[in-house]
């Protein structure tokens, strides 16, 4: 006999037959069921779920489903070949045996449950998992899928995410503006910058708190670091934060007065002499 007149008398056995059957019977109730729970299981709470979070449930409770029938249909397959008693002995001396070094999977898939009661972060949203920062794009029982700034994909698994940052859903945004000026033009800048920061906040509906102006370092020097801190809606900082940049501007022109270059991070270990800075301002006639 041919190895392939034994592969068609395999398949022609009652034993290949119900092997196929439940196999495919498994594999077309995990696409019915998959399709089908998600949306008698959320569809109840539509009220109260965002757009996000039911996409993200979605994709979760099919995947959990599809897990399970695959289980049930692996011991249905075994069942047809050894007692239902050395089934449930040998699946417990094989995940005795594979349990050590299958904790990593076991975890990611623990966690990706928990995800179905948890609502830390959900599909579209900004976040940073690890050192792993970018938009959930997917979110399975094992891995969470996150498209970064660069638009690579990256692949984090459930089970090692402990610290999320979640920026979609951040209270506001700094829109914080910082201006380094001569001690001696201080008490000046303040009053401008209070001033500018009163009137934006008077005109902007961006702004979710009124603005103060003050010294964060605290450091008495020849020049003070003024800072104007400014908390705008949550994605309007970069927007609120221009419109302060060109009033300051302004505004400090209009007074004569001439903000002191900070050093950038490739200068910073070059010393500023703000002495010849204002010197040169004046040759140019700028002061």
């Amino acid at each position: 006999m041919t190895i392939w007149d034994a592969v068609l008398q395999w398949f022609g056995s009652s034993s290949a037959a119900q092997v196929l059957a439940i196999a495919l019977g498994a594999w077309l109730l995990g696409q019915v069921l998959s399709w089908l729970l998600p949306r008698l299981l959320v569809g109840r709470a539509r009220r109260n779920l965002s757009a996000a979070r039911r996409e993200t449930l979605f994709r979760l409770i099919a995947g959990a489903t599809h897990a399970i029938v695959y289980i049930i249909a692996i011991l249905m397959m075994l069942s047809l070949f050894f007692p239902g008693g050395n089934v449930l002995t040998a699946l417990g001396l094989i995940s005795a045996g594979v349990a050590f070094a299958a904790r990593p999977f076991f975890s990611d898939i623990i966690s990706g449950i928990a995800l179905l009661f948890d609502d830390h972060y959900s599909v579209g949203e900004k976040v940073q998992l690890l050192d792993v920062s970018g938009y959930i794009e997917d979110v399975q029982l094992r891995n969470t899928y996150i498209r970064g700034d660069g638009g690579e994909l990256l692949i984090v698994p459930n089970g090692e995410v402990r610290i999320i940052r979640n920026f979609s859903r951040s209270a506001f945004s700094l829109a914080s503006v910082q201006v380094m000026v001569p001690r001696e033009q201080v008490a000046a800048t303040l009053s401008i910058l209070r001033k500018v920061a009163a009137q934006l906040y008077a005109e902007s509906d961006d702004i979710v708190e009124e603005p103060f102006v003050l010294s964060e370092s605290g450091l008495l020097s020849t020049e003070t670091l003024l800072t104007v801190k400014v908390k705008a809606e949550y994605g309007h900082g970069a927007k609120v934060r221009t419109n302060l940049i060109t009033r300051i501007h302004k505004a400090l022109g209009e007074q004569n007065i001439i903000a002191v270059p900070q050093p950038t991070p490739d200068r910073a270990t070059v010393p500023i002499n703000t002495a010849e800075v204002r010197a040169a301002l004046r040759k140019k006639g700028e002061i």
